[in-house]
């Protein structure tokens, strides 16, 4: 599920949300993918199911649900070519459930609710009902979150089918070490693919340089396994080399999830040198993902963030 998301909503006027609950057969999307629709706008203002020929329909049905106030449930046929009443043609072979629900002021604070939780942590199951609408909150075990970390999770909560759960997972967390322009570009492609990243520093002066919008944190490397769980990903990208050393040496001991260091051929090895002499294990080390990123032979900044990226949700996704 999607921050992003959760943040459209917020601003959305006169909304309504396409969620697919099962498929058949091969489509683009899955269980669980949503769409944002603003009445009177032609595409969806966040996100889609894949599909461009089936937003009509839902625009059509949407707006119905807006008028009274309940949701629409329909099934789409993308297999008939033939087909003349959705004009869809696409021969994809595959089946769709779609609801649409309106989102009114109980389902915005129902949202509103979701993305507190988020943002403290805490992963929460949302109960929708089907027939008559409306939602439900509860938290959620992480354990059982970790079960069911798609974040396109969809399961039948009642035999008669009337009501559907979804667990929202919280984002991974991201923190990158080193205020640079590097991990700029990184937290805002990061944040845009729902990760949770927060920049940290041990200079005031270069974590002032981020853009307002940017999570920030004042730390010194030692104590960076403080603000470290084994469900943090680290990425460390100061290019000051005793204090990366310190900070990955901090992620190690912490036992982050995912440990990345930027770096040159001849540093990597200096620096993994360094650290075997600190006490470090081989195994240990050998955790350590360096070189950052997939290599698509990147240049610039930005080419260098979308393989950073790529390789995140790679391990996110794995």
């Amino acid at each position: 599920m999607s921050l992003n998301l959760l943040e459209h909503i917020a601003r959305s006027e006169r909304a309504f949300l396409a969620t697919i609950l099962a498929t058949q057969g091969h489509t683009y999307k899955k269980a669980g993918a949503k769409a944002l629709f603003e009445a009177g706008k032609p595409t969806p203002v966040y996100g889609n199911l894949g599909s461009q020929c089936v937003d009509q329909r839902l625009i059509e049905l949407g707006t119905q649900a807006l008028e009274t106030g309940c949701p629409v449930q329909f099934h789409v046929d993308l297999a008939d070519e033939n087909d003349v009443v959705f004009g869809y043609g696409a021969y994809c072979g595959g089946q769709l459930d779609i609801l649409l629900e309106p989102l009114g002021e109980p389902e915005r604070l129902a949202y509103r609710e979701v993305g507190i939780q988020l943002e403290s942590g805490s992963p929460c199951v949302l109960t929708h009902d089907r027939v008559h609408g409306g939602l439900q909150v509860q938290s959620v075990h992480p354990r059982l979150a970790e079960a069911h970390l798609s974040r396109a999770t969809v399961t039948i909560e009642d035999a008669n089918e009337r009501r559907f759960t979804e667990i929202w997972p919280d984002p991974m967390r991201v923190v990158l070490f080193g205020s640079t322009p590097l991990s700029r570009e990184l937290a805002l492609r990061l944040r845009e693919l729902d990760f949770r990243p927060t920049v940290v520093d041990w200079r005031e002066s270069h974590l002032k340089v981020q853009q307002n919008s940017l999570e920030t944190e004042l730390i010194e490397p030692g104590d960076l396994g403080n603000v470290v769980t084994p469900d943090t990903c680290v990425l460390v990208v100061s290019h000051v080399f005793e204090r990366d050393r310190q900070a990955i040496e901090s992620a190690l001991t912490a036992k982050s999830g995912f440990v990345g260091l930027l770096s040159s051929s001849v540093r990597r090895e200096k620096m993994f040198a360094e650290l075997q002499g600190q006490g470090i294990d081989a195994e240990t080390i050998e955790r350590i993902h360096s070189p950052l990123g997939i290599d698509i032979q990147g240049q610039t900044d930005q080419e260098i963030a979308v393989s950073v990226v790529a390789q995140l949700i790679r391990f996110r996704n794995g």
